[in-house]
């Protein structure tokens, strides 16, 4: 077969493929490992490595008490276990760091914590009472948002040992949902005129997504961003013209520069693959 007859086979190939319905993916299910005794049981998040974190609840005849937990194949790791605690976990990154949220009582303010290599730390506040943890990327990098001495949530990064202050939009607070690994955060937060949008923190800076999305539909406000992953795509939720909330997925658009070495590239390889003319003899 001719080099260009192959070319012509496998687009054919991928055009016969593209046409063919999408088949829904199906699943085992796997019911996680014996937790000794847990009441209810409550998994969050997931890594590559198949890690799980979560959290399980007991009930004594001395009260009730909830405890943060991974499971890496079956193997349980505990975060937290004094009576009358409750520990959640919330996410967990690609090296088995888990993070959540730590209250002594059930009448006690949560505080962020990180679990890492058997140590639990507690990732403190930012001058209030209370942190919440939601994200932590490769790098160690936790997310969420905490409340400051004025009694406002301020979205926060805690990074080594030291948190934070993420800022506003302009309002009086924001939340952190998320992180990539390279170091981008999601959230939301309110601005001047008390309204949430959806807000991207890259190096420190907190940006209104709405100002970065360029083909956004008229009467359409992103509020919330929830999450993000390595290539810069984010989900979240919106609000359109008629009052409705709706998800969305942002794309990042590749940048002019990046575009241009695209095209210089593609030329190359085009010149490189053109037939050579025979030199008669």
């Amino acid at each position: 077969m001719l080099p260009n007859t192959v070319g012509v086979a496998a687009l054919a190939g991928l055009a016969i493929a593209g046409a063919l319905p999408a088949q829904a993916t199906t699943y085992n299910f796997t019911a996680l490992p014996d937790t000794h005794g847990a009441s209810a049981s409550y998994a969050s998040g997931i890594n590559g490595s198949g890690t799980i974190v979560g959290d399980v609840q007991y009930l004594f005849s001395s009260g009730a008490y909830v405890s943060a937990f991974s499971d890496s194949g079956g193997a349980m790791t505990y975060a937290g276990s004094a009576p009358g605690s409750r520990t959640y976990g919330t996410a967990i990154n690609g090296s088995g760091a888990f993070v959540g949220n730590e209250a002594p009582n059930a009448i006690s303010h949560p505080v962020a914590f990180s679990y890492s290599s058997g140590t639990m730390r507690n990732l403190s506040t930012l001058g209030g009472s209370s942190s919440y943890a939601l994200g932590i990327n490769d790098s160690g990098t936790v997310v969420g948002y905490a409340d400051n001495s004025a009694g406002h949530f301020h979205a926060f990064s805690y990074t080594g040992s030291a948190m934070t202050d993420l800022g506003t939009l302009g309002g009086s607070s924001s939340y952190a949902n998320g992180i990539n690994d390279t170091g981008t955060i999601v959230g939301y937060a309110d601005n001047a005129a008390g309204n949430y949008h959806a807000f991207s923190d890259s190096n420190g800076v907190m940006t209104d997504l709405n100002n970065l999305t360029a083909n956004l539909p008229t009467g359409f406000t992103l509020t919330d961003a929830s999450a993000i992953n390595t290539f810069g795509d984010i989900v979240g939720t919106g609000t359109d013209a008629s009052g409705n909330d709706v998800a969305f997925l942002l794309t990042p658009v590749p940048e002019p520069a990046s575009l241009a070495l695209m095209t210089v590239a593609f030329a190359g390889m085009l010149l490189m693959k053109r037939p050579r003319a025979k030199v008669e003899s």
